[in-house]
Formats: structure tokens, sequence, C-alpha cells
């Protein structure tokens, strides 16, 4: 293939690239957001991955490309499965994605989370028309992948697990914890992702392979993205065929208002729905809210109180619905006398 049409078959390196970087950064957005940027959801390795691979394309660095499909071939491979378990069978079996179907799980958050579809494709993609010269990736994994188990230790809750650093994530090895279990699933993901490294870079190499061989691989890996698109089509009806659990805002008459920020898997019949009650006034007040839920009303405390001009958040476990549900919030307040 001739170097002017190299250079043509990469002109899509630099939308797709801005692309994933765009994808990621208003996933990350989002979690800040919705959880709060100490929570760390937006530090997984999938939604590093996706940033990375966009940066890799953007540079057209292969180095960077093979070093974070390394990363998430190992991590994205199980995800997939579950989601595609999930969707096909109605069964989730690896605990991986049940967060996705629980009901009040925003739809953007829901649509987003699919890029774990297009990460690999593209990835391998960019590799058939980037030679295998230059920087390694082993150097790039050997700073990132402990760097970023370091941040997910050490710098978010325990109960967040992000990249499953203080127990395992497949439900049927939660039993395995601790500190012991932490670095030893670091040292396995380490040294799993330069073995990975090699290869991913020595085979999809098109030094190697001849015109039609790219071209079918090419035509597969394009046919996966497509599949991709397909499949987030499929999995949104699904998802919106199962029960959904809307909440509607209240503002009391002494303006506080009681929102709903997000719900979070419990259990097969429990969410934890977090909210937060925001004092609009200038004065402390005293709240007490209740909440009504499928048509029963119930007490969530004795009484909150709330400095002026301040938020609290708070949470309480409901059960999950098993039809469509709008849930509401009630409340009574009064300022708080001071002396």
């Amino acid at each position: 293939m001739s170097e002017a049409l190299i250079q043509k078959s990469r002109a899509w390196f630099t939308p797709a690239g801005l692309l994933l970087m765009l994808w990621s950064t208003v996933v990350t957005a989002v979690d800040i957001q919705r959880y709060g940027i100490e929570w760390g959801m937006y530090w997984w390795f999938c939604n590093l991955a996706l940033f990375g691979m966009g940066v890799g394309l953007l540079i057209r660095s292969r180095a960077v490309i093979v070093g974070w499909l390394s990363i998430a071939i190992f991590t994205q491979t199980f995800w997939l499965a579950d989601n595609l378990l999930q969707l096909f069978t109605g069964r989730n079996t690896l605990g991986l994605v049940h967060y996705l179907y629980q009901p009040g799980l925003p739809m953007d958050e829901f649509l987003l989370s699919h890029y774990h579809y297009f990460t690999i494709p593209v990835g391998l993609l960019a590799l058939c028309y980037l030679p295998r010269k230059g920087l390694r990736p082993y150097p790039l994994i050997a700073f990132f992948n402990p760097f970023i188990f370091a941040v997910s230790y050490f710098c978010f809750p325990a109960n967040q697990n992000i990249n499953c650093i203080h127990e395992a994530c497949v439900q049927s090895f939660e039993h395995l914890s601790g500190p012991a279990y932490s670095l030893s699933f670091w040292a396995f993901t380490f040294v799993l992702n330069l073995v990975l490294a090699n290869p991913i870079d020595r085979f999809f190499n098109p030094e190697i392979w001849s015109v039609r061989i790219r071209s079918i691989v090419s035509v597969c890996l394009k046919g996966a993205v497509m599949a991709g698109i397909g499949l987030t089509i499929l999995d949104t009806s699904y998802k919106l065929s199962l029960p959904s659990l809307n909440c509607l805002d209240a503002k009391t008459e002494g303006d506080v208002d009681v929102a709903c920020r997000y719900t979070r898997y419990q259990s097969p019949s429990e969410l934890v729905l977090a909210y937060r009650a925001t004092n609009h006034s200038v004065f402390r007040t005293v709240c007490t809210t209740t909440i009504a839920f499928d048509g029963v009303e119930t007490p969530l405390n004795d009484s909150i109180v709330i400095e002026g001009q301040s938020s609290l958040d708070l949470s309480t476990v409901v059960p999950s619905p098993s039809s469509d549900t709008l849930l509401s919030f009630k409340s009574s307040c009064k300022e708080q006398m001071t002396n």
C-alpha cells in the first residue's frame, strides 16, 4: 500500500479520537455531577481506556493504543460477556452490569456506558494502519497500570471498590478481599497487561499482512463496530421494557428542596435511594421528610437540621419496583430558633 493511500486510510483517526475523548469526558462529567468527585466512578479502567484510546488515535501512536488495548481487552471482555448474557437471557451472571438495569438509573448514563462495545474494535482497527515501529507499549503499561491501581486503592472509598482493587467484582468471588487480595490482583493484572500487549502488537501488524488480509480484518472490525450500534439499540429496547422508577422533586413552603440524586443496587429486591435536601433560606431549618413510594407514604427521619444556604446528602433503602413507579417526597420544615 502506498504512503499516500495509507495516509488516506488514517483520515478517520482524528475525528474518531476526538469522539472517544469527548465520550469519556462526558462520562466523567456526568459521574462527577451525579455522584461526586470523591467517589471515583470516572476512574474505572474502561473509561480511562476510552480516553487513552482517543489520545492514541489523535497522535497516531501505536504504543499508546496497544497499551490501552491490553487493559481494555482484559477488563471489557467480562463486561461485554455479562452484558450480552443479561440481554439475551435476562439473567445477571457475573454481577458486573446489574447497575445498568436497576430502576432509577438515568437513560443518559445507560447509553453512555455502551462505549464498551466500541473501544476494542476501534483500537484494533487503528492498528491495521499503523506500522510497528517507534516506542513500544511496555514502558507506558509499566507506568499507567500501577498508577491507576494506586489511585483506585488510596484515593477512593473502599466500599466503591474502584477497579475491583479491594474485593473481587465477580459475584461468585466476592469473598476474595483484603490487602493480600489487592496486592495479588494488581500483580496479576500488571503481568497480564504486559503479556497481552505482545500478541496484540505482533499480530495486528500491517507490515506482515497482505492487502487482502488487511482488507478482511478491517471489514470484520468495522462489522464489530456496526454490531455494537445494533446491540446498543437492542439493549436500550430491553432496558425500556423493564420496570422504571421515576422521581418527582418536591419544594416545601420553607424554601427547602428535596431531590433525588441516584439509585444504587442493594440486593435483587432493594435499592439504595440517595437524595439531597437543600435549604435556600439563610436560616437554619428543621425538616421531617416523607417518601411516597408506590402509593405508600413512609417517614424517612424524625427530623433533620439543615444550615442556611447549604445542602444535606441522605439515603434510604427502598423496595425495587416490579412495575413502573413514581416516587415523590413530602417535607415539613420550620426555622430553628437560636438564642
